[in-house]
C-alpha cells in the first residue's frame, strides 16, 4: 500500500467518526448542562467539524475547492426525492405514529432538547429550523457528500465509497434518534437505516451530477420537513 493511500484511510479514520463524537458530546455529556454550555458545545463541535475539509484542502496539493452549477436534470430529482420523503414522513406521522406508543413521552424529549439550547418560543423553533433546514443541510452536504464522499473515492470504488460514507453520515443520527426514541427501541435503528439510504442517495446524485446544488435542495427539503412535523408534535407546548 503507498504512502498516500495509507495517509487517505487515516483522515477517512478520523474524518467518518468525528460527527458522531461531536454529535455525542453536545448531545449526551452535555445533556443537563446550560443552555450556555450546550450551545458552545455545539457550536466548537460543528466548527471542528467543518473546519477539517478546509485544513485538509489547504494543505493538500493535489486538492482545491470548487462547486459546480446545478444541472436542472439533477435538481428536478433530488427535489422529487425530497418531497416524496416528506409525504411519506408525514403521511407515516398522521395515519400511523401520531397516537402510536412508540413516540410516548418523545413530544417532552423533543421539549427538553430545544429548552436545553434556549428554544421556547415558535418564533425561536421558526428560527431553529430554518438554520438546519437552509444551512446546517449545505454544512453537511460540504462535509458528507463533497468532503467524505469524494476521500473515499480516492481509496475505493465509487460504489464502495457510497455505502461508506453513507455509513459514515447515518452514525451521528443514530445517536440522536437513541436520544429522542431509545437505544433498545428497533425503530432507532430502522429510521437509521432510512437516512443510510438517503445518504447513499445524496451520494449517488452528487457523484452523478458532479453538483452539490442537487443533494443540498433535497436534504433541505427533508430537513424542513422534519421540522414541521417536530413543530406538530410540540407546538401546544410553545
Amino acid at each position: 500500500m503507498s504512502s498516500d493511500k495509507k495517509k487517505q484511510i487515516l483522515l477517512l479514520v478520523v474524518a467518518l467518526p468525528l460527527p458522531t463524537l461531536i454529535t455525542w458530546v453536545y448531545f449526551v455529556v452535555n445533556s443537563d448542562s446550560s443552555a450556555f454550555v450546550q450551545q458552545t458545545a455545539y457550536f466548537v463541535g460543528k466548527l471542528a467539524q467543518f473546519l477539517l475539509p478546509i485544513v485538509v484542502v489547504w494543505f493538500a496539493a493535489d486538492q482545491r475547492f470548487g462547486f459546480h452549477k446545478p444541472r436542472r436534470a439533477g435538481v428536478f430529482i433530488g427535489v422529487l426525492f425530497g418531497l416524496a420523503t416528506c409525504a411519506l414522513m408525514l403521511g407515516m406521522y398522521q395515519w400511523r405514529l401520531v397516537d402510536s406508543p412508540m413516540l410516548a413521552g418523545l413530544q417532552e424529549k423533543i421539549l427538553g432538547k430545544i429548552n436545553g439550547f434556549g428554544v421556547d418560543q415558535s418564533w425561536k423553533f421558526l428560527v431553529m429550523g430554518i438554520w438546519y433546514a437552509v444551512f446546517h443541510s449545505l454544512f453537511e452536504e460540504y462535509y458528507w457528500r463533497w468532503f467524505v464522499f469524494q476521500q473515499c473515492k480516492r481509496v475505493f470504488p465509487p460504489w464502495s465509497a457510497i455505502a461508506i460514507s453513507s455509513l459514515g453520515f447515518m452514525s451521528h443520527h443514530v445517536v440522536v434518534l437513541a436520544v429522542y426514541l431509545g437505544w433498545q427501541t428497533l425503530f432507532t435503528y430502522q429510521v437509521s437505516l432510512c437516512i443510510a439510504v438517503g445518504g447513499a442517495f445524496w451520494a449517488w446524485l452528487y457523484h452523478r451530477t458532479d453538483s452539490l446544488y442537487p443533494a443540498w435542495i433535497s436534504h433541505a427539503i427533508i430537513d424542513a420537513g422534519i421540522f414541521w412535523v417536530a413543530f406538530l408534535m410540540v407546538k401546544e407546548s410553545l
